[in-house]
């Protein structure tokens, strides 16, 4: 009977490198101008679920054929006004997630160097400027998005590399 031989790949992404390379896609996506992609990924999205309806309607499945229908029309009509109302929530969902690694980093690192408190600090109070500036871009302060896209970036590279350095590191430790 051979052996098996598990052959060492790279390591799951964590929770912070994933959320870094999610900001990271954010922030090209509202650098390269959000307003008219959303729109075009909204009048896609509506002719996929028309389609789908159709086909269902053909199948007699006439409940969700009318749903998917109904669905379809009102995301093309209406895609625009929900663009708004989604920058708001998201803009309210990273200012709330970006006080939680706030206020947990403090509880946290309390104790800890000033160089590990502030590199604790920087991901949060990015998160908090992203959120005020999506709150601000959807109250019509200004045409934030590229600034928005740029520190998007700025907090993903930051995530993905601060993770993997202290991965780095912790293996290092382990290997001496």
């Amino acid at each position: 009977m051979a052996k098996q031989v598990k052959v060492k790949t790279v390591s799951n992404l964590s929770n912070n490198s994933f959320l870094g390379l999610m900001f990271i896609v954010l922030g090209i996506f509202f650098i390269m101008g959000a307003q008219s992609m959303m729109n075009i990924l909204f009048t896609i999205l509506g002719a996929i679920l028309i389609v789908l309806g159709a086909v269902e309607l053909f199948d007699k499945n006439w409940i969700v054929g009318i749903i998917e229908l109904v669905l379809g029309v009102i995301i093309i009509v209406c895609g625009n006004v929900v663009l708004q109302y989604l920058i708001l929530i998201l803009g309210i969902a990273i200012l709330a997630y970006g006080l939680y690694l706030l206020i947990m980093s403090i509880i946290k690192n309390s104790k800890a160097g000033a160089s590990k408190i502030i590199l604790s600090l920087i991901a949060p109070l990015l998160l908090l400027v992203i959120g005020i500036l999506l709150i601000l871009q959807y109250c019509g302060v200004a045409n934030l998005f590229i600034v928005i896209g740029a520190i998007a970036i700025a907090v993903g590279a930051f995530l993905v590399f601060y993770e993997l350095v202290r991965k780095a590191i912790r293996n290092a430790r382990k290997s001496n």
